[in-house]
């Protein structure tokens, strides 16, 4: 019994690596390393080695890479200005930081963690790392804070918290597919497609109200000397945009219950028919979606960038960087649907070949 108390680790050190460990990964490294163990300094040495490469497959396996460029993008653009900074340090800097704090939290995010519980403690993890990465550069490099509008960035944390939601960690993790599936297994799938769809849809419109809602606050601004007759524009396009998502979404995006009474090869055939109707969803995706979001926005950051006081060659820089960053943003946006829209085909054509398990 002595004996074998000493070939296991200290209590403290094993309880620091289950903290270190995502916890998906936690029970099979745990137990691996304590099969290994020889020594206190041993056993640190192996866990260093180890945990790393844990954390990155968990990285490779449960995040995609073009919502994560899309989402530093957004963070640099929408909530840190980064174009309109004093330098562009100021934008970048907070950006990496803050990018890598919501990569770590995907890669620890505890499984049957709820969505809103998950995306609230993302934005407020994202608002501490960049309180604290503002703060060091308070003490050591002033020039490179921030300069920033509250209420505009306010907003950006908003939408911020709107794509956690309609994303979770784990979304795009790719499992294989069983050629033989019980009754109950097909409805959970039929179930938990549903229900992804759904959280997503009433996400987006959520999110059309919440706009809709702040362009009504807004509209004393209208009148205002500061909005230029190009910034009204913007303003009445993204609006308009914004209720016109809105209402196709709510029409045609909500989900219809897909009946599993009927038997199996009926569920098969009616599960594949929805997914064939999301497919040409996304496929036109860039027309009633894209486009009309991305007009009025572009044009009110032209219309922001052009009221600065700076010299042409650096609003001419400005602007070039702003329509670049709105077309980047489009074509990462095009690139998840059309992985979306494949791994929806790979799944019907799967399911045509899938029998039922008695």
């Amino acid at each position: 019994m002595d004996r074998k108390m000493e070939t296991r680790p200290a209590a403290l050190i094993e309880a620091i690596v289950r903290v270190l460990t995502p916890p998906v990964s936690r029970e099979y490294v745990l137990g691996d390393l304590s099969e290994r163990y020889v020594s206190p300094r041993s056993y640190i040495l192996d866990a260093f080695r180890t945990i790393p490469f844990v954390i990155a497959s968990r990285i490779r396996r449960s995040i995609d890479p073009a919502w994560f460029l899309l989402g530093v993008l957004f963070i640099w653009s929408v909530i840190f200005w980064g174009p309109f900074q004093p330098t562009w340090l100021a934008g970048i800097i907070p950006t990496v930081v803050c990018s890598v704090v919501l990569l770590l939290r995907d890669a620890y995010r505890a499984p049957g963690k709820k969505p809103w519980i998950a995306a609230f403690g993302d934005v407020a993890e994202f608002v501490a790392a960049a309180v604290v990465s503002q703060g060091v550069l308070a003490l050591v490099a002033p020039p490179w804070r921030l300069d920033l509008n509250i209420q505009d960035s306010a907003f950006g944390l908003l939408i911020l918290l709107f794509m956690r939601l309609q994303i979770p960690a784990g979304l795009f993790e790719r499992k294989t597919p069983a050629t033989s599936i019980t009754m109950g297994e097909l409805t959970g799938e039929i179930r938990f497609y549903e229900s992804t769809i759904r959280r997503a849809v009433r996400i987006e419109i959520g999110a059309c109200c919440v706009v809709v809602f702040a362009a009504l606050l807004s509209l004393p601004w209208l009148s205002t000397l500061e909005s230029t007759p190009l910034a009204k524009v913007a303003f009445i396009l993204t609006i308009s945009a914004v209720i016109f998502v809105g209402v196709f979404m709510f029409r045609y995006c909500r989900v219809r219950s897909i009946p599993t009474d009927r038997g199996f090869e009926q569920a098969v055939a009616a599960y594949q028919e929805d997914m064939k109707y999301r497919c040409r969803l996304s496929a036109n995706y860039v027309w009633w979606y894209l486009l009309p979001l991305c007009l009025g926005p572009t044009i009110f950051t032209v219309a922001s960038a052009s009221a600065a006081p700076v010299p042409f060659p650096a609003l001419a820089l400005m602007i070039a960087v702003t329509i670049l960053g709105m077309v980047l943003f489009g074509a990462l946006l095009i690139w998840i649907q059309r992985r979306l829209i494949r791994r929806t085909r790979e799944r019907i054509h799967q399911l045509s070949e899938v029998t039922e398990k008695i």
